[in-house]
Protein backbone atom coordinates (compact mmCIF):
# COMPACT_ATOMS: atom_id res chain seq x y z
CA UNK A 1 0.00 0.00 0.00
CA UNK A 2 2.97 2.21 0.85
CA UNK A 3 4.73 1.96 -2.79
CA UNK A 4 1.04 2.30 -3.90
CA UNK A 5 0.99 5.91 -2.62
CA UNK A 6 4.67 6.77 -2.73
CA UNK A 7 5.60 6.50 -6.56
CA UNK A 8 2.97 8.13 -7.78
CA UNK A 9 3.83 11.14 -5.43
CA UNK A 10 7.27 11.17 -6.70
CA UNK A 11 6.46 11.43 -10.37
CA UNK A 12 3.30 14.40 -9.94
CA UNK A 13 5.10 16.95 -11.19
CA UNK A 14 5.23 15.14 -14.42
CA UNK A 15 1.53 15.42 -15.76
CA UNK A 16 1.13 18.32 -14.38
CA UNK A 17 3.61 20.14 -16.44
CA UNK A 18 3.13 18.40 -19.49
CA UNK A 19 2.11 20.42 -23.20
CA UNK A 20 1.53 19.64 -26.89
CA UNK A 21 4.32 21.55 -28.90
CA UNK A 22 2.35 21.60 -32.61
CA UNK A 23 5.81 21.32 -34.84
CA UNK A 24 4.55 22.22 -37.89
CA UNK A 25 7.35 21.55 -39.91
CA UNK A 26 7.71 17.99 -38.86
CA UNK A 27 4.27 17.83 -39.19
CA UNK A 28 3.85 15.93 -35.55
CA UNK A 29 2.41 17.33 -32.21
CA UNK A 30 5.07 16.29 -29.36
CA UNK A 31 3.94 15.73 -25.87
CA UNK A 32 6.60 17.19 -23.77
CA UNK A 33 7.44 18.01 -20.04
CA UNK A 34 8.09 21.26 -19.63
CA UNK A 35 8.98 23.10 -16.36
CA UNK A 36 8.54 27.10 -15.67
CA UNK A 37 12.16 28.39 -15.72
CA UNK A 38 12.14 29.48 -12.28
CA UNK A 39 11.89 25.41 -10.80
CA UNK A 40 13.23 23.94 -13.93
CA UNK A 41 16.40 23.21 -12.93
CA UNK A 42 15.22 21.84 -9.47
CA UNK A 43 12.49 19.91 -10.85
CA UNK A 44 14.93 18.47 -13.57
CA UNK A 45 17.16 16.85 -10.73
CA UNK A 46 13.69 16.01 -8.53
CA UNK A 47 12.96 13.76 -12.05
CA UNK A 48 16.56 12.54 -12.38
CA UNK A 49 16.91 11.22 -8.63
CA UNK A 50 13.14 9.77 -8.02
CA UNK A 51 14.25 8.25 -11.80
CA UNK A 52 17.28 6.51 -10.28
CA UNK A 53 15.42 5.66 -6.92
CA UNK A 54 12.85 3.95 -8.91
CA UNK A 55 15.57 2.10 -10.94
CA UNK A 56 17.58 1.11 -8.01
CA UNK A 57 14.88 0.47 -4.81
CA UNK A 58 13.48 -2.47 -6.55
CA UNK A 59 17.06 -4.08 -7.92
CA UNK A 60 17.89 -2.95 -3.84
CA UNK A 61 15.51 -4.92 -1.58
CA UNK A 62 15.07 -8.18 -4.18
CA UNK A 63 19.12 -8.48 -3.76
CA UNK A 64 18.64 -7.92 -0.07
CA UNK A 65 15.95 -10.02 0.25
CA UNK A 66 17.88 -13.18 -1.91
CA UNK A 67 20.83 -13.13 0.00
CA UNK A 68 18.64 -12.62 3.47
CA UNK A 69 16.49 -15.41 2.34
CA UNK A 70 19.79 -17.93 1.24
CA UNK A 71 21.65 -16.70 4.86
CA UNK A 72 18.02 -17.68 6.66
CA UNK A 73 18.25 -20.71 5.08
CA UNK A 74 21.70 -21.77 5.70
CA UNK A 75 21.87 -20.92 9.60
CA UNK A 76 18.54 -23.04 9.89
CA UNK A 77 20.54 -25.87 8.23
CA UNK A 78 23.74 -25.50 9.56
CA UNK A 79 21.37 -25.61 13.05
CA UNK A 80 20.32 -29.17 12.33
CA UNK A 81 23.05 -30.45 10.98
CA UNK A 82 26.24 -29.43 12.79
CA UNK A 83 28.47 -31.75 11.32
CA UNK A 84 28.53 -29.80 8.09
CA UNK A 85 30.58 -26.66 7.94
CA UNK A 86 28.55 -23.25 7.51
CA UNK A 87 30.41 -22.38 4.50
CA UNK A 88 29.57 -25.37 2.92
CA UNK A 89 25.99 -24.74 3.53
CA UNK A 90 26.40 -21.66 1.95
CA UNK A 91 27.49 -22.77 -0.94
CA UNK A 92 24.67 -25.79 -1.08
CA UNK A 93 22.06 -23.02 -0.80
CA UNK A 94 23.58 -20.49 -3.07
CA UNK A 95 23.36 -23.32 -5.77
CA UNK A 96 20.04 -24.08 -4.84
CA UNK A 97 19.13 -20.58 -4.95
CA UNK A 98 20.82 -19.01 -7.24
CA UNK A 99 17.62 -17.79 -9.55
CA UNK A 100 16.92 -15.67 -6.44
CA UNK A 101 20.68 -13.63 -7.08
CA UNK A 102 20.28 -14.02 -11.35
CA UNK A 103 16.57 -12.14 -11.37
CA UNK A 104 16.79 -8.63 -10.14
CA UNK A 105 20.70 -8.73 -11.84
CA UNK A 106 18.93 -10.02 -15.00
CA UNK A 107 16.05 -7.60 -14.53
CA UNK A 108 18.17 -4.49 -13.75
CA UNK A 109 20.63 -5.38 -17.35
CA UNK A 110 17.24 -5.52 -19.37
CA UNK A 111 16.01 -2.41 -17.77
CA UNK A 112 19.09 -0.48 -18.40
CA UNK A 113 17.92 0.79 -21.81
CA UNK A 114 14.67 2.40 -20.55
CA UNK A 115 17.06 4.22 -18.09
CA UNK A 116 20.19 4.79 -20.09
CA UNK A 117 17.12 6.54 -22.21
CA UNK A 118 15.33 9.19 -20.04
CA UNK A 119 18.75 10.62 -19.18
CA UNK A 120 20.63 10.53 -22.55
CA UNK A 121 17.69 11.63 -24.97
CA UNK A 122 17.05 15.06 -25.33
CA UNK A 123 15.21 17.15 -27.50
CA UNK A 124 16.38 17.66 -30.82
CA UNK A 125 15.71 18.35 -34.24
CA UNK A 126 15.86 14.88 -36.28
CA UNK A 127 15.07 13.54 -39.53
CA UNK A 128 11.42 12.02 -40.09
CA UNK A 129 14.04 9.05 -40.39
CA UNK A 130 15.67 8.93 -37.11
CA UNK A 131 12.67 8.31 -35.25
CA UNK A 132 12.79 5.15 -35.98
CA UNK A 133 15.74 4.56 -33.88
CA UNK A 134 14.12 5.80 -31.24
CA UNK A 135 11.12 3.95 -31.64
CA UNK A 136 13.72 1.02 -31.17
CA UNK A 137 14.91 2.06 -28.29
CA UNK A 138 11.78 2.67 -26.40
CA UNK A 139 10.24 -0.17 -27.37
CA UNK A 140 13.40 -2.19 -26.09
CA UNK A 141 12.69 -1.04 -22.68
CA UNK A 142 9.94 -2.95 -22.74
CA UNK A 143 11.36 -6.30 -22.77
CA UNK A 144 11.94 -6.91 -19.06
CA UNK A 145 8.03 -7.67 -18.61
CA UNK A 146 8.13 -9.62 -21.98
CA UNK A 147 11.11 -11.72 -21.02
CA UNK A 148 10.08 -12.49 -17.17
CA UNK A 149 9.87 -16.31 -18.27
CA UNK A 150 13.58 -16.15 -19.28
CA UNK A 151 14.48 -14.22 -16.26
CA UNK A 152 12.48 -15.73 -13.44
CA UNK A 153 11.48 -19.42 -14.63
CA UNK A 154 14.18 -20.74 -16.56
CA UNK A 155 16.89 -20.01 -14.11
CA UNK A 156 14.96 -22.08 -11.10
CA UNK A 157 14.41 -25.95 -10.90
CA UNK A 158 11.15 -25.34 -8.65
CA UNK A 159 9.30 -22.98 -10.87
CA UNK A 160 10.93 -24.71 -14.40
CA UNK A 161 9.30 -28.19 -13.06
CA UNK A 162 6.34 -26.37 -12.36
CA UNK A 163 5.99 -24.94 -16.09
CA UNK A 164 6.27 -27.79 -17.16
CA UNK A 165 4.05 -30.02 -14.97
CA UNK A 166 1.42 -27.07 -16.08
CA UNK A 167 2.04 -27.31 -19.81
CA UNK A 168 1.63 -31.09 -19.61
CA UNK A 169 -1.65 -30.71 -17.89
CA UNK A 170 -3.00 -28.25 -20.40
CA UNK A 171 -1.85 -30.51 -23.29
CA UNK A 172 -3.67 -33.55 -21.52
CA UNK A 173 -6.71 -31.57 -21.07
CA UNK A 174 -6.50 -30.04 -24.79
CA UNK A 175 -5.80 -33.15 -25.86
CA UNK A 176 -8.77 -34.74 -24.08
CA UNK A 177 -11.18 -32.21 -25.50
CA UNK A 178 -9.42 -32.71 -28.64
CA UNK A 179 -10.32 -36.29 -28.41
CA UNK A 180 -13.81 -35.81 -27.21
CA UNK A 181 -14.56 -33.42 -29.92
CA UNK A 182 -13.52 -36.31 -32.54
CA UNK A 183 -16.05 -38.80 -31.06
Amino acid sequence: MFVCIIVPCTSIQEPLNRTLIDDEDEGRIWCIVHYSNSSSTILNKYTSISTVIHFACPFAINLISAFGIILLITKRRSALQENIPLHSHLQIQFREHKYLIISPIGLVLLALPRILLAFLVECMKSARESIYTFLFGYFISFLPPILLFIVFILPSDVYMKEFKRAINSYWRRLHCLCNEGIN
